[in-house]
């Protein structure tokens, strides 16, 4: 009796409004709720968006709740081509795409230097706003879609004393992100003083006091600890505050053109 009366309580609850999107002449039907952090959410084979009905409403209270119906699902068409696990990922990364990019990622890295002559990449954190992740470079993972997007002059990718970070990328990887902007070159022009450090002025910005309890980690050891991902984390996180409080006072002293020129150095 108790299913019976959930099944019809679940038959009753409205259906998610339905809008379209063209994704590489494909016709995506995808929902999207509330605002705040994106939450992406993907059902599974045979099923479709309206699936997350009972639970998308209150997910959506805080964040930014998106979901779409799968090619050959739901409302969505079915391609020309068999359907495959990659076919799905690759249309997903292209809906990601048409939703639109960031103007701006925090980026950071952890690496290993006192065991290595070369400087070992060990960890690559990147964010925008509460949306971070952290990539592990010496894990068996293709890297391609992080370099893209690193590479992608439409976006510009926030450091802070980036130097040491864009010369790993140069040695590991054969090229330097770009364009940059570097927090510490444009809080000298703020009054932050020559070569502010990164837990300072995260605390002037922010009011928030850096645990530095992670700072001496031996990155390259596996599994990392949830305490120090949490840290490298949080990194990329708070970095985005001080980037748009560094740059809206860079542009009230007139000094946004020498910031620009000072980057592209």
């Amino acid at each position: 009796m108790a299913e019976f009366q959930r099944l019809v309580m679940d038959s009753e609850r409205p259906r998610l409004p339905e809008r379209r999107m063209l994704v590489d002449g494909l016709e995506i039907a995808w929902t999207e709720l509330g605002e705040g952090p994106p939450l992406l959410l993907l059902h599974g084979l045979g099923s479709d968006l309206q699936v997350f009905r009972w639970n998308a409403p209150s997910r959506a209270e805080r964040r930014r709740v998106i979901a779409l119906d799968l090619p050959g699902h739901g409302e969505t068409e079915k391609p020309d081509m068999a359907l495959s696990i990659s076919l799905l990922r690759h249309t997903v990364g292209r809906f990601l795409d048409e939703l639109g990019t960031p103007p701006w990622i925090a980026v950071d890295t952890e690496f290993l230097t006192e065991k290595t002559y070369v400087p070992k990449l060990c960890l690559i954190q990147v964010g925008h706003g509460d949306t971070c992740a952290a990539i592990d470079p010496l894990s068996d993972i293709d890297l391609d879609p992080l370099l893209d997007l690193l590479d992608d002059p439409d976006i510009v990718k926030v450091f802070h004393a980036g130097e040491q970070d864009l010369g790993i990328f140069q040695n590991d990887f054969d090229f330097v992100p770009a364009p940059v902007y570097d927090t510490q070159v444009a809080a000298m022009v703020c009054g932050y003083g020559r070569q502010v450090g990164y837990a300072r002025i995260v605390e002037q910005v922010t009011g928030i006091r850096i645990d530095k309890g992670s700072q001496m980690v031996d990155w390259s050891r596996r599994p990392i600890r949830e305490r120090d991902l949490k840290y490298a984390i949080e990194d990329v996180r708070r970095l985005g505050p001080v980037y748009e409080a560094v740059k809206k006072d860079v542009a009230k002293r007139g000094r946004t053109a020498w910031i620009e020129e000072e980057m592209e150095d």
